[in-house]
């Protein structure tokens, strides 16, 4: 309620309203008030006084463990202690009830949590630990009536693993998380039933639990283990609607922000001489994470696909879906798809990536099924622009159009030199048959005429490479950008910023495309004149098949 308020426990409970300047009591000892050395200590209270260290290396007996206030109405204040006590204020501290015992609970249990309902006024959720009397079973008990009655909500959870920690939904009032001895778990039920959180969370002691209220992101601290956050809980939210949904059902979709990723923050790639000492965890995968649910188990002969479609019903993207039952997410990277296919064998980090799409609307859709008895879920995705970046929608228009023209570009060019390399490695064997057969010397020089055409355009292309020598030392295209160079380094520029397209780039991009359609246009014209008449000599002449020339089968 107060960003300034502070709350402090000992055996008493103190309360500071200037960040810890000054302090309060509020109320008297709010324990037992036992002393340890009458208590029982394995069994036996008759221990002399040297047998056992009964206060070495631990905390003072009596003591407040846990502390919340109702985020609903302020000074309603709720205290657990580490003697098995609950203490309520409903007047700031001025007057407590104390609540001694629980349903199914030992005397003197620990109290491990106490957390107020972000929902009812008077509810309230307990969680005691009585392992340290060797006792490993769950506690975890509720009231609804401002602690004037309790319910345990144990449950189904494991019977040996003590509880350190509850949390209540901020939306939904009855999706609980439980943080035990041996894992985190949740229900969807107020806590009628328990089940165990999926993924990579190991068998490790969860000791506190948070709820990202604007990312409703659910991040748990482990005992010694480190910080796992469970991106986008909205799922677990929807379960129950889910599971009567028939056939499938597609989760809502947060809110994503169209940014370029810093690849050099610190414990990345770029962390360089850094090594082991920054550390860095991965980031959630950059876009939109969509989450799907398969009821029933999929048909033959039936498809599952998941398309990404704009303000106007175009679809933009196919992402890969699983037909297999259960929950699946799958990450749109805000791209469109790619501008063309790679040759077979690409490296993964030099696959080609479609333009970023504009801010605005989109609608996923999950579809399962045939024909006309296709099951359709959809979601609508909102792509919000960077609030960092003063782009104007006039802008973010403009520099899309210069990245697809870009993409188009590169395509183009991808298709000019993989076609050029595909006739020049026919060419090649083209005249390898010419010298193991009695074809003319004509069409040995026509093949060799060829190559250098296809060479020359390869060289204006992508450049020169190792297997095609120079003319001179003094050749230009030795130290004059190839068409593929100047292509990629304007889409690759402007593909990385958030910025419209520079004049030099626009006029970079121009000419290179000028000197595609050149060269294009000779290889066309080169193919279409040159290369199918010279294969028809080839056949005429009986020279060997090769590479590009029809097959013949003997009659």
């Amino acid at each position: 309620h107060d960003h300034k308020t502070l709350y402090f426990g000992a055996n008493i409970l103190f309360k500071s309203t200037s960040r810890g300047d000054a302090w309060e009591r509020l109320g008297g000892d709010l324990t037992r008030q036992l002393n340890r050395d009458t208590l029982p200590l394995m069994g036996r209270k008759d221990w002399k006084k040297d047998a056992v260290a009964r206060h070495a290396g631990v905390a003072e007996f009596g003591n407040i463990s846990t502390i919340d206030e109702s985020p609903i109405r302020r000074g309603l204040l709720f205290v657990g202690t580490d003697d098995g006590l609950v203490q309520i204020s409903r007047d700031d501290g001025k007057t407590w009830n104390k609540v001694s015992s629980f349903p199914g609970v030992p005397t003197l249990t620990y109290v491990s949590r106490v957390v107020a309902s972000k929902h009812d006024e008077g509810t309230v959720y307990v969680t005691l630990d009585n392992h340290r009397s060797n006792d490993f079973k769950p506690y975890i008990v509720k009231s609804a009536d401002y602690g004037k009655t309790w319910t345990s909500i144990s449950s189904n959870l494991p019977s040996n693993g003590s509880v350190q920690v509850i949390r209540e939904h901020h939306r939904t009032p009855k999706l609980l998380f439980a943080g035990t001895e041996f894992g985190a778990f949740y229900s969807s039920n107020g806590g009628a039933s328990w089940a165990r959180l999926p993924n990579n969370l190991p068998t490790v002691a969860v000791h506190d639990i948070v709820i990202h209220p604007r990312e409703n992101d659910l991040v748990i601290g482990t005992h010694g283990r480190g910080i796992y956050i469970l991106d986008d809980i909205t799922p677990l939210e929807k379960m129950a609607e889910a599971s009567a949904s028939p056939g499938a059902y597609l989760f809502p979709a947060k809110p994503v922000t169209l940014y370029n990723e810093n690849s050099s923050f610190p414990g990345g790639r770029g962390a360089a001489a850094e090594g082991e000492r920054t550390f860095g965890a991965p980031n959630p995968a950059f876009g939109s994470s969509l989450t799907y649910f398969i009821r029933d188990s999929v048909g033959r002969g039936q498809q599952v696909t998941l398309g990404i479609f704009d303000s106007t019903g175009r679809k933009i993207r196919d992402l890969t879906a699983s037909a297999k039952q259960g929950m699946h997410r799958v990450t749109w990277d805000l791209r469109l798809a790619p501008a063309y296919t790679p040759p077979r064998g690409t490296p993964a980090n030099r696959q080609p990536r479609g333009a970023f799409v504009l801010p605005g609307r989109y609608i996923a859709k999950l579809s399962i099924g045939r024909g006309g008895s296709e099951i359709v879920r959809e979601t609508a995705i909102e792509v919000r622009p960077d609030p960092l970046i003063p782009l104007t929608p006039a802008e973010y228009r403009d520099l899309h159009a210069m990245r697809l023209r870009s993409g188009q570009a590169q395509a183009a060019v991808q298709a000019a030199v993989r076609s050029a390399e595909q006739i020049k490695a026919e060419i090649g064997e083209a005249r390898t048959a010419l010298k193991n057969s009695s074809g003319s010397e004509a069409l040995t020089t026509e093949g060799t005429a060829i190559e250098k055409e296809i060479d020359d355009i390869l060289t204006k292309l992508r450049g020169r490479d190792s297997s095609t020598p120079a003319d001179d030392v003094d050749d230009r295209s030795r130290s004059e950008p190839s068409i593929q160079a100047r292509v990629d380094d304007v889409a690759g520029d402007i593909g990385g910023v958030t910025s419209p397209a520079t004049q030099i780039q626009r006029e970079t991009m121009d000419r290179a495309v000028a000197d595609l359609q050149r060269e294009a246009a000779k290889l066309n014209a080169l193919i279409a004149t040159r290369i199918r008449p010279f294969y028809q000599q080839l056949d005429s002449a009986g020279v060997p098949w090769s590479m590009g020339r029809p097959v013949q089968v003997l009659k």
